[in-house]
């Protein structure tokens, strides 16, 4: 059983679940087609395919057949749903599917887990698609009040059993969303075409370090980045200042992407500002060395691969990507351990932060420049516009690194404030 890319005759991709006869599963790709592909990008959906493909093999090990249980109206009880929940736990990579199980087998024995957020958004996904099926099984019976209450019930059950995902330590300590701002500009210095450790071959030095540049100073996502073109829809070189256009595809150009996993543009449309000098080497990108790039002359994708080979002028895969930030990561383990394409993001957000914060204390050291406080209502607005959000609420992860800043200021100024009133002498002293 496996996820597989399949392309339709528009040019669109769709993930299919393939079993092992080499058919595509036809209730996954109808819950696809019906209740995922007008609310998701093609990298969430798939995500989706291999969250299903678990309950897949947890009918596959305990012999069960949901679609002909429901059928008969026949629902899952809570031990069934105990007995799911249990196995959503288990990392599949490390667990036999083919041993099956029976009263005498152990089905955990040596196998690896994974975390609560995977097991809850597993469940939660298999949960959307058992009521999907059910509904549909029973569509000229849905509105009988047995069949009704007994797919409420069962989806109750679901619901009780998806682990609770509270916010850990983690999840408040902004090095576990990126290191600090400084390794990521120590991440510019190594990736610099002239630095002798850049562990990048000739011209991909040069397109990877503009690439780092960009992700830095703009803040865009790695998959916005991947989606800009050479046109000026994309690119306003020349104007001033000179600026990147964050743009959706169109209707007609919406399923053109030819990489296996084509890059998502999550965040909406915007114009960020970028410096001449950045503009100035893109523009050299372009006419210097992606010019001869021979096959990378019939699309208008900006970054593209530069190795002769079977991808030579492909639009940059996202895995091709990972890879080249790997590479970095290699050249000192230790120091750049955690550093990766989004962590740019975080960085540019704590910057940018630290800006308007400067500004707001110079305003108000010198209320004879007449210089304009920026409000905290004025921070939320520029920040949504140049992050591309809607929601205010996805500001929040981005904030930590400057909320714990000021916190730790504070607490270090009430320490030394209480340091006064501390007789040494009662510490330890002679």
């Amino acid at each position: 059983m496996k996820t597989v890319n399949t392309k339709l005759s528009s040019g669109e991709r769709l993930p299919l679940l393939i079993g092992d006869s080499g058919i595509p599963d036809m209730w996954v790709a109808t819950y696809i087609m019906v209740k995922c592909r007008t609310n998701h990008d093609f990298n969430t959906m798939r995500n989706i395919v291999c969250r299903l493909r678990s309950f897949r093999y947890f009918e596959q090990i305990y012999n069960r057949n949901a679609e002909a249980e429901f059928s008969k109206g026949q629902f899952l009880t809570e031990s069934d749903c105990e007995k799911l929940r249990a196995f959503s736990w288990i990392n599949q990579s490390s667990l036999n599917i083919e041993k099956g199980i029976d009263e005498h087998s152990n089905l955990f024995a040596g196998v690896r887990y994974v975390s609560a957020e995977v097991c809850a958004q597993r469940l939660r996904d298999i949960r959307k698609f058992l009521i999907f099926m059910a509904e549909t099984v029973n569509r000229s019976a849905v509105h009988e009040k047995r069949i009704r209450n007994s797919i409420n019930d069962m989806d109750k059950k679901l619901s009780a059993i998806i682990p609770k995902t509270n916010p850990s330590p983690d999840s408040v300590d902004p090095s576990q969303k990126a290191p600090s701002p400084d390794i990521f500009l120590k991440i510019l210095e190594l990736a610099d075409p002239g630095n002798p450790k850049v562990p990048f071959r000739k011209v991909v030095r040069i397109r990877n370090s503009l690439m780092f540049k960009i992700l830095f100073s703009t803040g865009m996502r790695l998959g916005e980045l991947l989606c800009l073109r050479t046109d000026s829809r994309h690119l306003d070189l020349t104007g001033q200042p000179p600026m990147i256009h964050i743009r959706k595809p169109k209707s007609h150009e919406a399923h053109v992407d030819e990489r296996y996993l084509p890059p998502s543009q999550k965040t909406i449309e915007r114009s960020i500002i970028i410096s001449p000098e950045i503009a100035l080497e893109i523009e050299e990108y372009i006419t210097k060395h992606r010019r001869k790039v021979i096959p990378a002359r019939k699309h208008s994708w900006l970054f593209v691969n530069h190795r002769k080979g079977d991808h030579w002028g492909n639009p940059i895969s996202l895995n091709n990507w990972t890879n080249s930030v790997g590479r970095l990561r290699k050249v000192d383990p230790d120091l750049y351990h955690g550093v990766k394409s989004h962590g740019f993001r975080h960085t540019f957000a704590f910057l940018w932060n630290e800006k308007v914060d400067d500004h707001n204390k110079r305003a108000a050291a010198r209320p004879d420049l007449n210089i304009k406080v920026i409000s905290e209502k004025e921070r939320q607005d520029a920040f949504m516009d140049i992050m591309g959000w809607t929601d205010i609420s996805s500001a929040k992860p981005y904030e930590l690194r400057r909320v714990k800043k000021i916190v730790d200021s504070v607490t270090l100024e009430g320490v030394r404030e209480l340091s006064k009133y501390i007789d040494v002498s009662m510490i330890g002293g002679d």
